[in-house]
């Protein structure tokens, strides 16, 4: 399911330094998701950690760790982004069918309310 319509969204030919700030640029979030040691050690850290919680990611970029945290139990989490990135999360967790669980805040860490 979550990976599943990353390969069709993201590509990393872009040059990384095409974008300011940095994390607007899709190409360092497809790096990181492609990157599977990393994305492996977080979805068993949220495994262990996440079921029946509620989680807050902080800097969700396009919200792969939210969606995992939810597909392991998280109860709902919060999903804070300051970058343009969250128009692309956004549309992810819909595509996901996962809006009813991840609320997706704009902004942040430091200036953002939680509900």
């Amino acid at each position: 399911m979550i990976l599943d319509r990353f390969d069709a969204r993201v590509t990393v030919s872009a040059s990384l330094f095409d974008c300011v700030p940095l994390y607007e640029c899709i190409a360092i979030h497809g790096e990181m998701i492609w990157d599977t040691v990393r994305v492996n050690a977080f979805r068993e850290a949220l495994r262990q950690a996440a079921a029946g919680k509620t989680v807050l990611d902080i800097g969700t970029g396009m919200g792969i760790l939210s969606m995992l945290a939810v597909q392991a139990g998280a109860k709902h989490v919060y999903a804070v982004e300051g970058s343009r990135i969250a128009d692309t999360a956004e549309e992810l967790i819909a595509e996901n069918g996962l809006s009813g669980q991840i609320t997706l805040l704009r902004g942040y860490s430091h200036a953002i309310t939680l509900p």
